[in-house]
């Protein structure tokens, strides 16, 4: 079931093992939009801003009372992540939205 964001934001916990060191990490975020909503979103890692590509992508749905939805792959530097990381989540737009999963996957040694 996806998450609704409320205009001021929404904030996930993900918990990351700390046994080994990480050699690459990831951030794998699913929202979901109304078909006239933005694309941009705002995340923050442990509250520091992460850059959030957009790619490019063919036209989208036009039907007033669909939705569309999209993955975000955002690498991340893994020296910056915890063992409990804050996720938070804005779409700047103030439209509806919401997250449908949030994972960080990561490679350790």
């Amino acid at each position: 079931m996806a998450v609704p964001v409320p205009p001021e934001g929404e904030t996930f916990t993900i918990e990351v093992p700390q046994e080994k060191a990480l050699n690459y990490a990831s951030l794998r975020i699913s929202l979901v939009r109304p078909f006239d909503a933005g694309k941009e979103v705002s995340i923050t890692l442990n509250g520091e801003p992460v850059e959030v590509p957009v790619e490019a992508s063919v036209a989208r749905l036009t039907e007033k009372d669909k939705e569309y939805a999209t993955t975000r792959i955002i690498p991340l530097d893994p020296a910056k992540l915890k063992a409990e990381n804050k996720i938070t989540v804005v779409f700047p737009d103030g439209k509806k939205g919401s997250v449908g999963s949030a994972v960080i996957r990561i490679g350790q040694e």
